[in-house]
């Protein structure tokens, strides 16, 4: 864990950080910020299969950025700015106060290599950002293969998949949570369970009918522990 200091340096760090990511981008931040990162991750959705979850606290002009990110990514709007946050494949997270970034001492912390601090920072990117945030129509239905690492974000996807009358189809790399033995399985979604806080988990039907549920990091009521979700239709 580090810190950097001044706008230019956190800029760079993030456009860095989705400029290398292979999976799965969590991004929050002012329209602006999020406007001055559109090319690249456009670049990662379109190159390399990028899955993005964006929250947008709106400024002026939003409107026409938010068009056009609905096409990439799955996107909320939060009125009330929280801190910008962007994880990177849960290897990498770059944070910091969005009322100071553009002041001269503005600086973020970053956070790499951690696996249970990511995964709480993870968890704070959902539950105190994306789930207070409003959803925005159009909703985004890939019209490709996603790869997603954090259960609730794949998920997500899959209910907005269910909500046109389509089915989604997921592959989940993982493990069994009673043998811990590394596993595959791959399916179609017959349904989602949320509670926010306590429980994402979904139930695959593999080709032979049978029914496995799947749970998220650190899953304990389910049968497998989803490490890496592909999800299409």
């Amino acid at each position: 864990m580090w810190i950097v200091r001044g706008k230019k340096s956190i800029e760079k760090w993030i456009g860095k950080s989705i400029a290398e990511s292979k999976k799965e981008i969590l991004f929050a931040a002012p329209s602006y910020l999020m406007e001055a990162m559109y090319q690249t991750l456009f670049e990662s959705y379109e190159r390399r299969n990028v899955s993005l979850t964006l929250v947008i606290y709106p400024g002026e002009g939003y409107e026409e950025l938010t068009r056009k990110l609905t096409k990439i990514a799955n996107v909320r709007i939060r009125e009330i700015v929280g801190p910008y946050i962007l994880i990177s494949d849960n290897k990498r997270c770059i944070i910091g106060s969005t009322l100071f970034l553009n002041s001269e001492d503005c600086y973020a912390d970053i956070v790499e290599m951690e696996d249970e601090l990511l995964y709480t920072l993870a968890y704070f990117f959902n539950q105190s950002l994306f789930i207070t945030a409003k959803p925005i129509e159009p909703i985004f239905v890939p019209v490709k293969k996603m790869t997603f690492l954090n259960v609730w974000s794949a998920i997500e996807i899959m209910k907005n998949i269910l909500s046109v009358g389509r089915i989604p189809y997921a592959r989940v790399l993982g493990r069994n949570i009673r043998t811990n033995e590394s596993v595959q399985v791959e399916g179609k979604v017959v349904s989602t369970n949320v509670i926010p806080g306590l429980i994402y988990s979904f139930i695959l039907e593999d080709s032979s009918g049978k029914q496995i549920t799947i749970g998220g990091i650190r899953a304990t009521l389910e049968e497998v522990e989803a490490r890496e979700i592909s999800v299409w239709t």
